[in-house]
């Protein structure tokens, strides 16, 4: 019997298939990620980190109010990467679109409820907030990353970021005779982006139209019968649709008794000179011919700088047309 117990153990230990052991790894890598702001007129109070998994899983996602280092704690795989500043709840007039997604994660304008009937039936948008944004695709973390890591006590790996960027400002400035007979300007610009596709830095909508009710006056020092109006505001930029036409819709008032109103729509696409460099659009125009000369009111205080409702307005027309570089 012990000899039968004997072969059975033998037969045990060297008769059956032996696999070798595999052991699977789990764990982590620390990333730091380093963010430089110079891009933005101002340092954000915010920044988030998206960090999304090319196998479909669940991004890794970091809010902080560090907005110079933060680290990002991600598993074995390879990561398209977003960092830009604040979150998406902090923004008023931004509305973020495919979120869950790298590939369609962007921003859009805010439309804006009027019922202003010197609109004549064009759609406001809200002009956007100061947004920065800068994406890194295929960054791999590896098998070895995550095993220098488990013998870290710090981060082993950093990135570096400086976030660009998506909205420009528009500067706008006309130039106009009789300028002593302006009371108050307003103008809207039609046709310009209302979205960014943050992963290709993309602009393809056309829907939006911004208006312009704050403006400056200034008087030539040589002739006080000449001067010029500017004003600005922060928009998308131009859509990358070639083919779309941009127009700008000016409306004077005048200083006279009846509050006499000039207005009158053109085309501006080959006068927005682009400087991506700065992220400045300019946009310089003339009138053609000099403000009408009027009985002007004398309870008049000058140049409204940020009109009201314009009410009981004369309409005329006036052709403009651009300066000449």
């Amino acid at each position: 019997m012990k000899n039968l117990i004997f072969i059975f153990l033998i037969c045990t230990l060297f008769g059956c298939e032996r696999r070798p052991l595999v052991y699977e790894k789990e764990g982590n890598c620390v990333v730091a990620i380093n963010v430089n702001w110079e891009h933005l007129p101002i340092k954000p109070l915010g920044m988030s980190v998206i960090c999304y998994p090319r196998d479909g899983s669940i991004p890794t996602t970091v809010s902080t109010n560090n907005v110079d280092k933060t680290n990002v704690t991600l598993k074995e795989g390879i990561y398209d990467i977003v960092v830009f500043n604040q979150i998406p709840s902090d923004f008023r007039r931004l509305k973020f679109t495919g979120l869950d997604l790298y590939s369609s994660i962007g921003i859009e304008s805010v439309p804006v409820v009027t019922d202003a009937q010197w609109l004549d039936g064009i759609q406001l948008h809200e002009n956007p907030e100061h947004f920065a944004s800068e994406t890194l695709e295929g960054f791999e973390v590896t098998c070895d990353m995550i095993d220098i890591q488990s013998k870290a006590t710090a981060p082993n790996h950093s990135l570096y970021f400086k976030p660009i960027k998506a909205t420009y400002l528009l500067k706008i400035k006309i130039n106009i005779q009789n300028i002593k007979n302006l009371r108050a300007a307003r103008s809207v610009i039609c046709n310009l982006s209302s979205n960014y596709h943050i992963c290709d830095c993309s602009r393809e909508n056309s829907a939006a139209s911004h208006s312009l009710n704050k403006w400056e006056l200034f008087i030539d020092e040589n002739d006080k019968t000449s001067g010029y109006i500017t004003s600005s505001i922060e928009i998308f930029g131009i859509s990358d649709n070639k083919s779309i036409v941009n127009k700008l819709r000016l409306n004077l008032q005048l200083r006279d008794k009846e509050a006499t109103e000039l207005i009158t729509e053109f085309i501006v696409n080959d006068e927005l000179k682009i400087d991506n460099a700065n992220m400045v659009i300019a946009l310089n125009l003339q009138l053609k011919d000099p403000l009408p000369d009027i009985d002007i009111d004398g309870d008049d205080g000058g140049f409204d700088a940020d009109i009201g409702d314009w009410e009981d307005d004369i309409i005329q027309d006036v052709e403009i047309k651009n300066i000449k570089n």
